[in-house]
């Protein structure tokens, strides 16, 4: 198991233990964390699991590939830090990595 920060839109903090293999976006479900709408279902058209990752935590993990890039674009409240949830596949080397929920 992998040990993952959320920070929620109040600044309170939830460790979990992710399942590696398995998105952010999944293990945030799997762990009833409010704050994460992901209406597609992991798909990568909607944009509602938009998350920030905060520089420490966005270098452990791969580029987005085009098609992340794309929504995010579309995004009003991106920044560089923005990752959709549903594409961060949780691994070992993200162990005690932050992700901040965003107000929906």
């Amino acid at each position: 198991m992998t040990a993952i920060r959320f920070i929620r839109p109040d600044g309170n903090a939830i460790t979990i233990n992710a399942e590696p293999g398995v998105s952010l976006m999944v293990a945030a479900q799997e762990n009833d964390l409010p704050g994460m709408a992901a209406i597609c279902g992991g798909c990568c058209s909607c944009g509602t699991c938009h998350v920030q990752l905060p520089p420490e935590s966005a270098e452990k993990v791969p580029a987005p590939y085009v098609g992340e890039q794309q929504i995010l674009a579309q995004l009003p409240t991106a920044t560089s830090g923005s990752r959709l949830a549903c594409q961060v596949v949780v691994t070992d080397a993200l162990e005690n990595i932050s992700v901040q929920l965003l107000e929906p």
